[in-house]
């Protein structure tokens, strides 16, 4: 399948230049939209949240096209709540969200992941030898997304510091997920 982008920026949520030229890549994108839907013609167009995919729902929206979202966060994002209102169905992972979104249209999915997650697929010693781990040393996965990653990948870095002697080793792997920390941070701390 072909992957289109759309030319949207998010908005800044404090007083910053880079929302005035909000209006200029929102029209645009939203033209994009219109040109995108037109051509691929969907039946239901599904929506994960996030600036990015605001353009094509709220334009299938008002095309008369089915949606469908999903939001993977205990607290609905501001996209999702906006294009949520005239979804067909809100796909969650949590207990609780129709207090964002019409209680009939939720529906409790869970978040998605690979088939090999669920079915005990996982190779432990493979996991070990791709991330060069040591099978029997503590291992620490810290994941956090959306704003607080980089929060809380600062306040782990920390906190191992002042333990470090405490803890024989230990090999605490920080998801990465905002701008700024690209990809994963691996970090080891030994005793020396």
């Amino acid at each position: 399948y072909q992957i289109k982008g759309l030319n949207i920026v998010g908005l800044q949520r404090r007083l910053a230049w880079k929302n005035f030229a909000l209006p200029y890549y929102l029209l645009r994108s939203l033209n994009q939209a219109r040109n995108i839907i037109k051509e691929f013609k969907p039946d239901v167009v599904a929506g994960f949240g996030g600036y990015a995919s605001a353009p094509i729902v709220f334009v299938a929206q008002c095309m008369g096209i089915p949606t469908v979202i999903q939001e993977q966060n205990s607290y609905a994002g501001l996209v999702n709540k906006i294009v949520g209102r005239r979804a067909k169905s809100v796909c969650v992972a949590y207990e609780g969200m129709g207090r964002f979104f019409d209680a009939e249209k939720v529906v409790m999915t869970d978040n998605p992941l690979r088939s090999a997650f669920g079915k005990g697929e996982t190779d432990r010693a493979a996991a070990f030898a791709h991330y060069g781990l040591q099978e029997g040393m503590p291992t620490i996965l810290v994941v956090g997304g959306s704003l607080g990653t980089r929060t809380l990948n600062n306040m782990m870095k920390e906190q191992l510091r002042k333990e470090r002697k405490t803890m024989l080793a230990a090999y605490l792997i920080c998801s990465a997920l905002t701008a700024g920390y690209v990809g994963a941070m691996f970090i080891v701390f030994r005793q020396r």
